[in-house]
């Protein structure tokens, strides 16, 4: 093969021709836009702003991207920073940039021409002679190399060949590619990224006592050579780049294996004599964690062992079981309506995998089916309807801990004299008492169409991105709310619309008593083994919403009695004085690995906004402040009252939805419930727009229907007397814009 022609421009491109093939050309008349007029004032601007840098430019000396008029500015001013022109033009980097609305990127031919002359060694013009770069010569790795890896061999210190030469990863070939060209990360964002972290890096001082002052180039050999240990701790701990995305666990050993071996420059360098005193060992292997998994996903055997687990606490024995232990746990500590709410029940959950050693599986009632009556994610799973199980052998038949559970100290919530039952209730819609299946199925379905208004309220309190009061001075009572009367009322009760915690727990309580009876209050409800997976759910969409909300604030040394221990065994040290002692906020709100467990996916992708958003710009928002607890537990069913007459029906045109006022029993929790109150919200947007419409801001009426839960017998509604003087039982209206998500205008 010949040498290449030197007279050949197109094939061999130069500096300075003519003016439109040459290399200049690209800056100061730039082909893509599309007249003159933009192309002359686009690179004049162009010309100025790299000619006069500021002081964070990486640049750092003025760059004259084409010679002016007298050429006093030569050519080799470019070469000279050729790589990293190169790098800022290529697809999704930040040059070139918009100029009075003017926007485009060069295209691919540019960029080849570019990349060409710069390695051919930048010539001036056709007379002057080819001579190649090579140790700063830009590759296309996405041209040259499509989907390129790093070589990476075994072992503490690379492997060498038998000529002495390097086999695996070099500065040239792999260290330097992948900081200028992330091959794990998609084309264009590959390249703006690559961009961004030589930017961010020529902030930094490598040599500060050098004249001038030496600034850390990550495409210097000696710069990172010099630094190679530190580049390779803060790249392992993703410490280096600040934020996602992060290197590639291949990039990682490429740079391991490297600066193990000496640091060789190339392939063409000889087995260093100075390899690293102390060489890095193999990065350390993620430990296991337990895995949650929806419980409709569980294999026949993980089933099987869950449901021994909880046999061996003796669901079905007497009060001083530690299934009656945990049920207690939550009958006498559990803290609601409070920023501790979440942690505390996360800290409960572990405290039971404590006991049995195995992840709690999780019940997904916030499916994508769990509003449809045919799938097996509605209603209560089989999991804990199942009469009985066997063996793997078919051999022995065990009652079904999950269904056949003690209620609180041997008596469900449903006891009657004339039903004395003993183990957990739940909702007569998922229980089939008699042959009439076709009955069974017409009455689950229409208790199942509740559920979509509880599924949209956990979608919008994920919207949301603050938790409520903090817990203050070590009171965990601190949401204490102002008297209606008062004239800041709009103000304050608006500043309280975006909390995650207050609306999630709102969604907790309404499925609580949709699945009781005891389920349906707080002195009866962890003794059912429902809870302790429908607990494992809120605590996964819970950690779903920490992971993306990482500043916020909480109240880290708030205690959670009576819980002992930050991550491994959780114990219980009831009657401590030591409150240092107890599990606080800040250890439940870390990473749930840290804690010790993960998450598997949903059999069913989560449940997701609907098509059918609403066209309104502001809709009502029906507040009920001074929410506290209650020894019984309550139903309010919301409408908007238009005049008819008629009663609150659920799911008819203005219904607006329910809340639940989940008791707290008459003989505990009152003592750990707040005094001022907590605020409950519903949307009312699309009640509003299913009747027709309201001018936005006019007078809202509502009218109300308030049950109370029967306890296993049919509920009671409470007449207007009786519940119009009790605490959070009064709504309030105000016109807002509705949560994101839900607007389409």
């Amino acid at each position: 093969m010949g040498s290449p022609d030197k007279n050949d421009t197109k094939t061999n491109p130069v500096w300075a021709e003519d003016n439109t093939t040459d290399v200049q050309s690209m800056f100061k008349n730039p082909q893509f836009l599309p007249d003159e007029q933009a192309r002359s004032k686009v690179a004049k601007a162009w010309y100025d702003g790299m000619s006069t840098p500021g002081d964070n430019h990486w640049w750092g000396n003025p760059i004259y991207l084409y010679d002016d008029d007298d050429l006093t500015k030569p050519r080799n001013n470019v070469f000279e920073h050729g790589p990293r022109i190169y790098q800022k033009l290529s697809p999704g980097a930040s040059m070139p940039y918009a100029v009075d609305g003017y926007k485009g990127k060069f295209p691919e031919e540019a960029l080849e021409r570019f990349r060409t002359w710069y390695n051919q060694g930048g010539r001036k013009s056709k007379t002057d002679d080819i001579n190649p770069v090579e140790s700063t010569k830009i590759i296309n790795h996405y041209k040259e190399t499509p989907g390129r890896t790093f070589k990476i061999v075994p072992g503490v210190v690379p492997v060498w060949d038998s000529e002495g030469k390097r086999d695996t990863a070099t500065f040239g070939d792999d260290i330097k590619m992948a900081f200028t060209n992330p091959c794990w990360i998609a084309n264009e964002m590959g390249a703006s990224t690559a961009s961004n972290w030589q930017d961010a890096m020529l902030n930094f001082q490598y040599d500060p006592y050098s004249d001038p002052i030496k600034m850390f180039d990550i495409q210097d050999y000696d710069c990172v050579k010099g630094w190679a240990r530190s580049v390779y701790d803060h790249v392992a701990s993703k410490a280096m780049p600040i934020e996602e995305p992060f290197f590639s666990d291949e990039a990682v050993e490429a740079i391991r294996l490297w600066y193990n071996g000496g640091c060789p420059k190339n392939t063409d360098a000889v087995k260093s004599t100075d390899l690293p005193k102390h060489p890095i060992p193999k990065g350390p292997v993620e430990q296991p964690f337990l895995v949650r998994k929806d419980i409709n996903t569980l294999s026949d055997a993980e089933l099987y062992a869950y449901r021994m687990a909880l046999i061996k606490l003796r669901t079905d024995a007497a009060e001083d079981s530690l299934w009656q232990t945990g049920g207690f746990l939550h009958a006498n500590w559990c803290l609601h309506y409070m920023e501790a709410s979440f942690p505390w029940h996360r800290a409960h959950l572990l405290w039971l995998e404590t006991q049995i050693g195995m992840p709690i599986p999780y019940w997904n009632f916030y499916s994508s089916e769990a509003e449809n009556p045919d799938s097996p994610d509605s209603g209560i799973p089989k999991a804990f309807l199942d009469e009985s199980f066997q063996d793997s052998n078919g051999q022995i038949t065990y009652p079904n801990p999950l269904r056949y559970a003690l209620g609180r100290g041997g008596v469900s919530r449903a006891w009657t004299a004339h039903s004395p039952t003993t183990f957990v209730t739940r909702a007569d819609a998922f229980i089939q008492k008699d042959n009439d299946t076709a009955a069974f199925l017409a009455k689950r379905a229409e208790y199942i169409k509740h559920v979509p208004g509880y599924l949209e309220q956990i979608r919008l309190a994920t919207t949301m991105d603050s938790i409520g009061s903090t817990e203050g001075k070590g009171n965990a009572f601190t949401f204490a709310q102002p008297d209606l009367t008062t004239e800041n009322k709009k103000e304050y009760y608006e500043s309280h619309l975006n909390e995650f915690d207050g609306a999630l727990e709102q969604a907790h309580d309404n499925f609580h008593g949709w699945a009781g009876p005891d389920m349906a209050n707080n002195s009866f409800a962890a003794f059912d083994p429902l809870f302790w997976s429908f607990h494992a759910n809120f605590d996964r969409i819970f950690e779903t919403w920490l992971r993306t909300h990482e500043e916020q604030d909480w109240t880290s040394n708030f205690p959670l009695r009576p819980f002992k221990g930050r991550e491994g065994p959780i114990e219980i040290i009831e009657g401590d004085p030591f409150t240092y002692k107890y599990t606080n906020i800040g250890d439940m709100v870390r990473n749930c690995k840290t804690l010790g467990y993960t998450y598997g996916p949903p059999g069913n992708p989560d449940y997701s906004v609907k098509k059918e958003h609403l066209s309104l710009a502001v809709a009502p928002i029906v507040l009920f402040p001074n929410t506290r607890c209650t020894d019984k537990t309550y139903v309010i069913h919301v409408a908007l009252d238009t005049g008819d007459g008629k009663k609150v029906v659920p799911g008819e045109p203005g219904y607006i939805g329910s809340i639940t006022r989940l008791g707290m029993g008459p003989d505990t929790g009152n003592d750990r419930c707040i005094q001022g109150g907590v605020v409950r919200r519903l949307e009312a947007g699309k009640a509003v727009q299913d009747i027709g419409g309201m001018e936005a801001g006019s007078e809202v009426k509502l009218k109300l229907l308030v049950m109370e839960d029967g306890a296993g017998k049919p509920p009671r509604e409470v007449p207007e007397d009786e519940y119009k003087d009790m605490p959070g039982f009064r709504p309030l209206v105000l016109w807002d814009k509705p949560v994101a998500g839900t607007v389409a205008k």
